[in-house]
């Protein structure tokens, strides 16, 4: 057998192993964020860092953004504090990203609740 035909015998096995192997590759590259729910995740969220005083976001303190109730979520939309279409640009987001909220002495909440916070937004800041 010729050189030129076992170096193209050899391509072809080599590339019908790899069109296999590839075929067989059933992983998802980039799995979609599970669901992030307002009453199971987010509230929680407001209820241990932002409504945890008078002088916080219990009851009608600051401003009238009371986050310790069965009406935090429509708070959040009539103060204007979800952007639907930047959730980046969101107040909400945007103050406990930046670490302006909570107000000190309190401290700044850990990253997977203010990640939470961004993806709940991103994924259309549902009340469920």
């Amino acid at each position: 057998m010729s050189n030129k035909i076992m170096q193209l015998l050899v391509l072809a096995v080599g590339l019908w192993i790899i069109a296999g192997a590839s075929a067989s590759c059933t992983h998802k590259s980039n799995p979609a964020p599970a669901t992030i729910s307002f009453r199971e995740q987010v509230l929680p969220v407001f209820k241990q860092s932002c409504a945890i005083n008078s002088s916080c976001h219990l009851g009608n303190a600051n401003q009238g953004v009371n986050l310790d109730s069965a009406d935090a979520y429509n708070t959040l939309f009539r103060k204007k504090l979800i952007n639907l279409s930047d959730p980046t640009a969101s107040l909400l987001y945007v103050e406990i990203k930046a670490g302006f909220m909570p107000l000190t002495p309190y401290k700044q909440l850990p990253a997977d609740s203010i990640n939470i916070v961004l993806e709940w937004i991103e994924q259309g800041a549902k009340n469920d």
